[in-house]
This record gives C-alpha cells, structure tokens and sequence, in this order.
C-alpha cells in the first residue's frame, strides 16, 4: 500500500478567480477573454479587449482553469494567450509538490463530487473557501505521474470513442437533410402541421427537489440531455421508494424524447428501452404520435438548426431563460409521410448501433482505469 496524505487544495495551487471584464473593457482588438462558453463550447465568440488587468489574469496554453460557477468542470486552456474572466479560476500548482496532470484529474474528481452537492440550483456555484478546504490524496510525484499516466490512456480511449459517436452523427444530419429538406425552407413541399400534432403529449417532470441518496436511480435535469443522448454518469440519485411516490410524467418511457426547456435550451435525447430513472420540470417529455412520427424523425427535427433556433427565440427570461410548453405545441413545422420517416429511422438504428459497438469495445479498459481514479482519489492506492 502506496503511503498517501490527504492535503488541502490551497495548500498545493494558487486559485486566482478571474477579472470582472465588463463591456466598457471590451474592443474588436486585443487578447481574447475566457468566459465560461468559451471553454463549455455554448459559445467560440471571444469577447476581446486592449485593458491589461494585470499579470496573474494571464493565461498561456496548457494552463489550468476551473469553472466554478454555472458549469462545473476543470479545463486545459488549448487557445492563444489570453486573459480570464470571473467565475473561473486559474490554477497554478506547485511544482514541488503535485504535477500538472495529477491535479488536472484530482480537480475532476473534486468537481464532479461537487456537482452531487450543489445540484437542483438554477444556477450552481462553488464557495471559494470550501473549495480550498477540499482535500485530495496526496501520493509521491512519480506516484502521481504514473497514475496520471493510466488515467491519460483513458481519456484517448473516450475521446477516441467520442469522436466515432461525432461522426456517425453528422453522417446522420447529412441524411436527414437529403432525405427531408431543411425544415424552414421545406424545399420538398412536405404537409405542415402544428408541433401538437406530430406528438401525443408533452409535459415536464417533478417540480419539487426530492432527497438525494449515494445509490439509487437517476434524477436527469436539462443538463444531462446533450448530443441525442442522456448522460446518466454524473446525475444525482433518489431512493426507488420516492421514484415510485412520483407522477407518472415525471418517469419517461422507451421512444420519449427530453428536451432541455430551461436555461441552455434546445438540447435532446431520445429516451431508449430498459431505463428506468425520473426526469426534472427544466427537462420537457415528449411522446410522439405512433401514427405522424417516429421517435428518430422527432429528435431529429428537434435537433436541427431551425428548431434550436425558435426555441431560443421564443423561450421567455431575464437571469434564466424558460421556454413554455404550451408555446413549442404551437410551433409551425413539416411533416414528411410516415413511411419515409420510418426509412430513415431503420438507417439510424444502423449507424448509431455501429458506433455503439465502438463503445463496447473499449469499456473494459476504461472500467480498469475508472477504478483506478476511484482508488486514487479516496486514498486507497495499491502498487
């Protein structure tokens, strides 16, 4: 058994939050500014200024930032020099006693524990000292390096994986479009028809927080819906006894699509079979109608430029933006023959199965390393 103590995160980092840029800093020249959609991906438009804050807001490539408000995560800054906004902060570890690839992984863990605690906000934030009061096991450097090492093999892996799942998804929108024209030109001439007509029902889930347990089923809010898919890894959990205590419009079935109504919308994923977990009220269920439309033509449809595009037009809000049900079943869209919709589904099921099957492949080297991050991370280290 490996010897490890536990440390502080102030004790190994410097954690310098960003500058409060405001639009009078701002210019059409000048360094780019870091804000939290530039390193989430929701937005690649810098915001750029001449107005030098200072030295210690500066960040060069390879540098270590973390988003400790809205967004969650850490991040190895790729771009140009540039300076941070706030609600980020810049990490610079100390050499001498942690490595740069160590604490990357270490700040992952600690955010993602982080995430458990904080969710069910609107809006998430880390408290600045009960960050830095978080502690972290603390091997030897070539311990560290050598599991940074394994951990690094893992991401390629995921990447790897990722960019297969990438790929079959933009062979899929490049045939949706051939197959069905773009939506808001319908070049085709397809029928068009109110959104409530394409669906049997569209509803929200729970609109009061239950109590969250370590072990149970998922509790998916619009933060989880992302890429057609649902990402069940990092969602809070509630106790089978409570699921069964819920609506049953909380508890989405095989075929449902969600779709993020709440703060970044426009989000969805199609609900597969032997699932079973609840969905929250930032998340709207949408059942198709059997006889109009099949599930893969809905999410798809959703997941067009035109339709992310009307939502974010009409979703209503200040601080948080909130798109009503009762105004996406009035949106005006086309409607291809069922039997066309139904050909394009049968090639769907085929590409995503293949890319799916890249997955596979490659689960049991990554369950290796994740118990390893596992152990590395709550102190239990073996050689």
């Amino acid at each position: 058994m490996t010897a490890v103590s536990n440390v502080s995160l102030g004790e190994i980092a410097t954690f310098t939050n960003g500058y409060s840029f405001g639009p009078d800093h701002w210019g059409i020249s000048g360094k780019p500014i870091i804000r939290i959609q530039n390193l989430t991906g929701s937005s690649k438009e810098f915001n750029k200024t001449n107005f030098d804050p200072g030295e210690r807001y500066h960040v060069a490539r390879g540098d270590l930032l973390v988003s400790w408000s809205a967004s969650l995560d850490v991040f190895v800054w790729e771009g140009e020099d540039s300076l941070v906004n706030q609600h980020i902060f810049k990490v610079a570890p100390k050499k001498e006693l942690i490595t740069k690839d160590y604490m990357f992984y270490a700040l992952k863990n600690v955010m993602s524990r982080l995430k458990q605690v904080a969710h069910g906000s609107t809006m998430k934030h880390v408290n600045r000292g009960t960050f830095l009061e978080t502690t972290i096991p603390l091997p030897p450097l070539e311990e560290q390096k050598r599991i940074a090492a394994i951990l690094d093999k893992a991401d390629a892996i995921r990447k790897k994986r990722q960019r297969a799942i990438e790929l079959a998804d933009q062979f899929l929108r490049s045939v949706f479009l051939d197959m069905f024209g773009d939506p808001f030109m319908n070049p085709k001439g397809w029928q068009r028809a109110k959104f409530e007509e394409l669906i049997d029902s569209v509803t929200y889930g729970l609109t009061v927080r239950p109590n969250y347990v370590d072990e149970g089923l998922p509790l998916i809010s619009a933060r989880e819906i992302r890429t057609g898919q649902i990402d069940f890894s990092g969602a809070p959990r509630i106790s089978e006894g409570d699921f069964e205590k819920l609506s049953q419009k909380a508890k989405p079935s095989a075929g449902d699509i969600l779709f993020s109504k709440t703060g970044s919308i426009g989000h969805s994923a199609l609900v597969e079979d032997g699932v079973k977990f609840a969905v929250t009220q930032n998340a709207a269920r949408i059942t198709p109608c059997p006889e109009k439309c099949t599930p893969v033509f809905l999410l798809s449809l959703l997941r067009t430029k035109f339709f992310k595009d009307l939502a974010n037009r009409e979703a209503k809000g200040n601080a948080v933006k909130d798109l009503q049900l009762g105004v996406i079943k009035n949106f005006n869209v086309y409607l291809p023959p069922i039997a066309l919709q139904r050909a394009f589904s049968a090639v769907y099921r085929q590409h995503m199965q293949h890319a799916m099957k890249h997955q596979e492949s490659s689960k049991s080297i990554e369950s290796l390393a994740n118990g390893l991050s596992l152990h590395a991370f709550i102190g239990k280290l073996t050689e």
